[in-house]
């Protein structure tokens, strides 16, 4: 009996922890393709693959992300807010696609840079 209740603790308790992750908010500012591996195909020739980068920018930080490989990648919006979280070197996002839908996506973080903040407010 003890135990059981222990268990029900604990799932509830990590329920509420990954319902209360920090989400942010950012803006899709840009999309580029970029070269991301290669593809062996017949007879040793290969063919160079291309992935999207995006470029996801916060009031205080600028994120460049690579969606990860997938044979059917969804394509975000530009110039739309999208909600993400961080796990390790994986963002998390949710955000409006081409389809129209909201979708849950997975991308590798390549760079974060820090915004210079000053020269926003200065120009306001």
């Amino acid at each position: 009996m003890k135990a059981s209740l222990l268990i029900a603790v604990v799932l509830v308790a990590g329920l509420a922890t990954s319902s209360a992750r920090d989400l942010e908010v950012a803006n899709v500012i840009s999309m580029k393709a970029v070269p991301c591996g290669t593809q062996r195909k017949r007879h040793n020739k290969t063919s160079s693959l291309l992935c999207q980068e995006y470029v996801l920018q916060t009031d205080s930080m600028e994120y460049h992300i690579q969606q990860k490989q997938s044979k059917k990648a969804s394509l975000l919006k530009l110039n739309r807010p999208c909600k993400f979280w961080m796990d390790k070197s994986v963002m998390h996002v949710e955000g409006a696609t081409l389809s129209g839908k909201t979708e849950k996506l997975q991308f590798d973080v390549v760079s974060m840079n820090a915004r210079d903040t000053s020269a926003a407010a200065s120009t306001q």
